[in-house]
C-alpha cells in the first residue's frame, strides 16, 4: 500500500495525537518534534558525551562512552629492581611484554699481593693479576596473555658479592642470585651470572720470572622459561702484572670488567694513570676504585697493585611492558 500521510492543518497549535484504547496519548505532536507516552518498555535519553563516544549496550542500558584502546596499545611500564611481592595486571590490560633479568656476579678478590723476591720481578707488594670480573644474569622475555586484577609473584635476585672490603682479599666473587616470575603457565626465570676469580688463584711458584696464569671472569648467567631465553655477558679475565726494573717497560693493567647485561650497567673497573717513577700518580684504597655493576650486570675484579677493591654484582631486575 502507499504511504499512509496524516498532517494536521496548518496552524499554530493544531496537533496530532495518537490515542490507545482507553484514550491516553501515545505520540503527540507540535509544531516542531513529538512527544511520546504511555509506551511500553524503556526510552531514555542518552547524553552524547564527548565527541568520538561508542554507544554500547549491557543488555538492559545503553551507554555513551569513549572507544576502548584498540588491542596492542602500550598502556603502561612496570619496573621492579629490589625485593619480592606480587605483581597486579592493571585494568584494560591483556597481554604483557615480560623480561626477567638475574643478578651479576661479584667481582675477583685483588689478591694477596705476595710477589715475588728474586729476579727483575722482586716486589714483594705486587700481585700475580688483577681480579676477573663476574658474569652478568640472563634473561628472559616471554608475552603472556593475562586477566586484570591477576596477581603475578616475582622475586629480583641480589647481586654477587666481592669481599675486598673485609679481611680477605683471596676470595672469588660470590654468583648472582636468580630472578623469577611465576605465571600461570610456569615460572620465567633470569638465572644469576657467576662470580669472577680472585687475582692469585692461579700462581706459578716454580718459576721467579712467571706471575702465574690469568684469572677466568664468571660465567654468564642462564635463562629459562622464556619464549626467548638470553645468556648473560661472561665476566673479563683478569690481566697479569708485571713489573721490570732497570729502566724495563712495565705492564699495568685495570682489572677485569664485569659482564654487561641485557639492559647495561657495567661499572667502571679498578683502574690507574700512567705511573711516575715514585709510583704516585695511581688512584687506590677505596672500596669506590672498581664500580658496583647495575640492573645485573657484573662486578669488576680487585686490583692489589694498590690496594684497590673489586665491586659487586648488580641486583636483578624485571621490567613488565603492559598492553591493552
Amino acid at each position: 500500500m502507499a504511504d499512509l500521510i496524516i498532517k494536521p492543518s496548518t496552524g499554530p497549535g493544531n496537533k496530532l495525537i495518537l490515542q490507545d484504547q482507553a484514550g491516553g496519548a501515545i505520540l503527540t505532536t507540535a509544531d516542531s518534534g513529538a512527544s511520546l507516552n504511555n509506551l511500553t518498555g524503556t526510552i531514555s535519553e542518552i547524553t552524547p558525551g564527548t565527541s568520538g563516544n561508542l554507544l554500547t549496550s549491557d543488555g538492559t542500558n545503553w551507554t555513551s562512552a569513549a572507544a576502548p584502546a584498540a588491542g596492542g596499545t602500550l598502556l603502561s611500564m612496570t619496573v621492579y629492581d629490589t625485593g619480592s611481592g606480587n605483581y597486579t595486571v592493571p585494568a584494560g590490560c591483556n597481554k604483557i611484554h615480560v623480561h626477567v633479568t638475574g643478578a651479576g656476579g661479584g667481582g675477583g678478590g685483588m689478591g694477596d699481593g705476595g710477589g715475588y723476591t728474586s729476579g727483575n720481578f722482586a716486589n714483594p707488594t705486587r700481585g700475580h693479576a688483577t681480579g676477573s670480573g663476574g658474569g652478568a644474569g640472563g634473561t628472559a622475555i616471554s608475552v603472556l596473555a593475562v586477566i586484570p586484577a591477576t596477581t603475578i609473584p616475582y622475586v629480583i635476585g641480589d647481586g654477587g658479592v666481592n669481599d675486598d672490603s673485609g679481611s680477605n682479599f683471596t676470595t672469588d666473587g660470590t654468583a648472582g642470585a636468580d630472578s623469577t616470575f611465576t605465571h600461570s603457565g610456569g615460572t620465567i626465570t633470569g638465572g644469576g651470572g657467576g662470580g669472577g676469580d680472585h687475582a692469585t688463584k692461579y700462581p706459578n711458584a716454580s718459576s721467579a720470572y712467571n706471575h702465574g696464569g690469568s684469572p677466568r671472569g664468571g660465567a654468564g648467567g642462564t635463562s629459562t622459561g622464556g619464549q626467548l631465553n638470553l645468556r648473560g655477558t661472561a665476566g673479563q679475565g683478569g690481566t697479569v702484572h708485571w713489573e721490570h726494573s732497570g729502566g724495563y717497560p712495565s705492564h699495568h693493567p685495570s682489572s677485569g670488567e664485569g659482564g654487561g647485561s641485557y639492559w647495561g650497567g657495567v661499572g667502571i673497573p679498578a683502574h690507574e694513570a700512567v705511573p711516575d717513577s715514585g709510583y704516585s700518580r695511581h688512584y687506590g684504597g677505596t672500596a669506590s676504585d672498581a664500580q658496583d655493576g647495575e640492573t645485573g650486570s657484573g662486578g669488576c675484579g680487585g686490583r692489589v697493585m694498590y690496594g684497590q677493591w673489586g665491586s659487586d654484582g648488580g641486583k636483578g631486575i624485571i621490567v613488565i611492558y603492559e598492553y591493552a
